[in-house]
């Protein structure tokens, strides 16, 4: 299940990517060592950074088969378009609340999904399409998205 609590994006970029893993691991030249106390209040943070990073993963995993039972009719099957828009490389994914507004409620021509999809359905196949095919537009989580309760 897909948790609504996310640290946010940017921080767990920094600290779930490899600069972070490896200044971790061997220490940035010249930087102080985390050690006692500082590396004591600094692992609970890393430790949610992975948490997020499996979480996300997950959310493309889930994310995935949606879009192909749902979207790929339109969209494509490898986000390229069809009758729909193409989703790779189109910067308006780069809008969360966009993002999940437009699969919540549809467009012009695109159905709305709200009803047909569950919250967490909506939000795992908004960040999937926000981050297949090479697009690395972010997380898409009920608080990026502006809905979060």
């Amino acid at each position: 299940m897909i948790g609504k609590k996310v640290l946010s994006f940017g921080l767990a970029a920094v600290l779930g990517g490899a600069l972070a893993s490896a200044t971790i691991a061997g220490g940035l030249p010249g930087a102080p060592a985390l050690t006692g106390s500082v590396f004591d209040a600094a692992a609970p943070v890393l430790r949610v950074a992975q948490a997020d990073d499996e979480m996300l993963a997950a959310m493309m995993s889930e994310g995935e088969p949606i879009y192909q039972d749902f979207c790929s009719a339109c969209h494509g099957t490898s986000g390229r378009g069809d009758v729909g828009p193409g989703l790779v490389g189109n910067g308006r994914l780069a809008d969360p609340a966009f993002v999940y507004r437009q699969i919540a409620q549809g467009g012009s021509e695109m159905p709305g999904f709200d009803g047909v999809l569950s919250e967490e359905e909506l939000l795992a196949v908004g960040h999937y399409v926000m981050n297949a095919w090479g697009n690395e537009y972010g997380p898409l989580t009920a608080e990026t998205a502006g809905i979060a309760e």
